[in-house]
């Protein structure tokens, strides 16, 4: 046993040593390490050109941004657009700085992502708040923060040093880093939304400098050209607002302002009116402009005074293009768009009526109401029946539209043989029998009474058919209309005869029915 004590001894003391050699080679967090971020961005997919840059880039034509979070927005993309000017350096919560240059076609965050403020954005501090940590890539909402992944040592686990000693001593160690990302999609979806890139086009455009110098002509032309595009754009936006609106107002419904007149003489006003009036927008030709002629001269020269002046007369030749330019497009569209044909949708018939609509062919484009004329012209009677009645010692015979009624004025029994009704040159059989005691008996008082309108027959209807017509056209007509009556007195040996046609005026006979 004496003898295992030294070689144990050499065993444990290997042990240790080869365990605290792997502590040393075990790699301690750098306090100076951070996560290396790419130079740029390609933000083409969203925002055709452009690039975003990690370090924030500041030229000539550079256009600051301040943009504010707001938290529940109930627009797609949560930022508006804050006031740079007025915050004097301070940032507000939740906002954000954008270096927007529409020359160079990049965007970039104001702060620095140095590896000071990496540090700053240890796992477990308060990220957001700006008050603590101040605008950096801690804060920043178009930057995701992630902890790296850190593998577990499970060298140590179950080493003998931990059975050998109970209270281990602990390494100390930072923090550990996170890695910061740039949220490509939500920063162009930013720019686009908010619509930067021409922001920073119009402030720019209001800022052509005519100082130049040997250095700077080719940055003034990319200026100029800036300007060229933009009074282009302005140009075609200017169109397509005015033709926006025109084509918006034109689905909105007009109020309907109805008059109506009755020249057929029979309107009783039961007609249940559909207006279906619509405006047409005038067809429009977007017109595009090109301004680019106005800037060759400047091509391929070297600077120098002369050139310097020919710049500036070019930036006020396009100025004053511009101008002109847009004085005749507006008062052309205001000229054009200032009115809609009219389309009024009106069927010729509305049931028993003829109708004509007298309808504005055009419309003043900021009218909300429409004035519609209706002329009733005819009207459609259809099958004519007019009253009538005849009678003699035996036998009377009343009619109306639809009915005729045979009554016994006798104190004998009558036989009805036949009834025939005689309308317009037509004659029609409505009832008939044959033999000398045949037919319905009539005793005295009483009446038969016989439907007329299921019996007629098509040419009887046709005959007594009253088309479209006015009240001073059935004025000049006249219809012809009567019965003929076969009956036999009880006792009587022979059949008699009562038949009478008289001629109707047909517009009394119009008055009369409706």
């Amino acid at each position: 046993m004496l003898r295992e004590k030294p070689f144990c001894a050499i065993v444990i003391a290997a042990t240790i040593a080869l365990w605290l050699s792997g502590c040393a080679s075990e790699p301690i967090s750098n306090n100076n390490a951070s996560h290396v971020l790419p130079q740029t961005v390609d933000l083409s997919a969203a925002l055709e050109g452009v690039t975003y840059h990690y370090q924030p880039v500041k030229t000539d034509s550079t256009v600051p941004f301040l943009i504010v979070y707001e938290e529940n927005s109930a627009f797609h993309v949560p930022w508006f657009i804050g006031d740079y000017a007025s915050s004097a350096g301070l940032m507000r919560e939740n906002s954000e700085i954008l270096y927007v240059d529409p020359v160079q076609k990049t965007v970039s965050l104001a702060f620095d992502n140095t590896r000071q403020q990496v540090r700053e954005c240890a796992e477990g501090s308060e990220l957001r708040d700006s008050a603590v940590v101040g605008y950096s890539l801690c804060t920043s909402r178009l930057v995701s923060l992630t902890p790296p992944k850190v593998k577990a040592d499970t060298a140590v686990q179950g080493s003998l040093y931990e059975l050998l000693f109970s209270s281990p001593k602990t390494v100390n160690k930072s923090p550990p880093m996170l890695q910061a990302d740039i949220d490509a999609s939500g920063l162009a979806t930013v720019v686009r939304q908010l619509n930067l890139l021409s922001r920073a086009e119009d402030v720019l455009t209001a800022e052509v400098t005519t100082t130049l110098s040997s250095t700077d002509i080719g940055d003034f032309v990319k200026r100029l050209q800036l300007k060229q595009k933009t009074y282009e754009r302005k140009l075609l936006e200017i169109q397509q607002q005015y033709l926006g609106y025109y084509r918006k107002q034109a689905l909105k419904p007009l109020a309907i302002n109805r008059s109506v007149s009755d020249r057929s003489g029979y309107f009783g006003y039961e007609i249940e009116w559909m207006d279906a009036v619509s405006k047409v927008p005038r067809s429009y030709a977007i017109q595009h402009f090109d301004y680019s002629a106005l800037l060759k001269p400047l091509e391929g020269q070297e600077m120098n005074d002369a050139v310097a002046s020919l710049a500036n007369v070019v930036s006020r030749r396009l100025e004053q293009q511009f101008e002109e330019d847009e004085r005749l497009l507006k008062s052309a569209l205001a000229q054009q768009l200032s009115h809609y044909k009219v389309v009024c949708e009106q069927p010729d018939f509305m049931g028993q009526y003829q109708i004509s609509l007298k309808c504005p062919a055009s419309i003043g484009a900021h009218e909300s109401e429409i004035k519609v004329h209706y002329e009733i012209l005819t009207r459609q009677f259809g099958v004519t029946l007019p009253g009538y009645g005849m009678h003699n010692a035996d036998i009377s015979v009343q009619s109306n539209s639809q009915r005729v009624g045979i009554t016994n004025n006798s104190r004998k029994n009558i036989w009805i043989k036949q009834l025939e009704l005689l309308g317009n040159s037509h004659a029609q059989v409505l009832y008939g029998q044959t033999g000398v005691e045949s037919g319905y008996l009539l005793k005295p008082a009483q009446t038969l009474e016989l439907d007329i309108r299921s019996k007629l027959s098509e040419s009887m209807q046709a005959a007594l058919f009253v088309a479209h017509i006015n009240r001073r056209e059935a004025a000049r007509k006249k219809m012809m209309y009567g019965y003929r009556l076969n009956y036999q007195v009880e006792g009587a040996s022979q059949a008699q005869q009562i038949s009478e046609v008289r001629d109707y005026r047909l517009d009394h006979v119009l008055l009369s029915r409706y």
